[in-house]
């Protein structure tokens, strides 16, 4: 019984561990969505004069 309550502990672990990797790796891609789309609207907005660095 004990070995199986291991197993099922490090199962938890490794499947809790791809399931972060996941989400930090989907993170990375808004992180950089969120910066294209900041440079774009800031150069948009210098580009009309609204914005002064």
């Amino acid at each position: 019984m004990e070995l199986d309550k291991l197993k099922e502990g490090i199962n938890q672990l490794y499947f809790g561990i791809l399931q972060t990797n996941k989400q930090w790796t989907q993170l990375q891609f808004t992180k950089l969505d969120i910066k294209e789309r900041h440079q774009k609207s800031r150069s948009s907005i210098e580009k009309w004069g609204y914005f002064q660095k």
